[in-house]
């Protein structure tokens, strides 16, 4: 996803299990600073002892009728048994393609990125797709490129933070920093609320989850 592409990975946290996904799917609103600019949507599936976990990601930023910045993110994300087995990504950025994925081997994590030859990673690594509070006690790799992330994660503790209805929920917050600053929230079930953070341009995106 976009902020993925800021790069970071994990560190510095007590490993954990893999939160239980929401009964249904996760969609959020998208703004750079105050303006909508789109949505992203996490639909989850089960395939026998399988989760699937399908994002997707479409964001516009235009001034007036004219379009300054389009992105596309699919990412199908397989976990089994509650450990993280493989990942594609498609992506499109104002017309520039990437894909990338990873596989679970014997020896480790097979990461085939955008650019360059596949690499095998640590067996513990796990793609930054932020649904799953188990990647602020992980090492990294970002989905988009499929490159290593070197950021550290922090957890902050519990907080409140506003949904898209503008109602506010008890929150964990986590902050991931390093070359960026991401912040993250869980709800009290473990299930991803919000997402505020700085992308390249200085400005700020912020995520607020819709609930019916």
């Amino acid at each position: 996803m976009l902020l993925t592409g800021l790069a970071w990975a994990g560190g510095g946290l007590v490993a954990r299990a893999a939160d239980q996904p929401p009964s249904g799917p996760l969609l959020f609103e998208v703004r750079r600073g105050q303006t909508l600019i789109g949505r992203h949507r996490v639909a989850f599936t089960h395939d026998g002892s399988a989760l699937i976990a399908e994002g997707q990601v479409d964001l516009t930023v235009k001034l007036g009728p004219v379009t300054l910045f389009h992105y596309v993110h699919q990412a199908r994300e397989r976990w089994v048994n509650g450990r993280f087995d493989s990942l594609t990504t498609a992506t499109v950025t104002n017309g520039r393609k990437q894909a990338a994925s990873a596989e679970r081997t014997a020896d480790g994590v097979m990461i085939t990125p955008t650019d360059g030859p596949a690499y095998l990673a640590d067996a513990r690594i796990l793609p930054l797709t932020h649904w799953n509070r188990q990647v602020m006690s992980a090492p990294l790799f970002n989905p988009q490129d499929g490159k290593l992330m070197r950021e550290r994660a922090s957890a902050l503790g519990p907080d409140t933070v506003e949904l898209a209805d503008g109602r506010t929920v008890p929150a964990d917050r986590y902050s991931l920093t390093g070359e960026t600053q991401i912040d993250d929230w869980y709800d009290r079930q473990g299930v991803w609320t919000a997402l505020r953070g700085k992308v390249k341009d200085g400005s700020i995106l912020t995520y607020r989850r819709v609930d019916a």
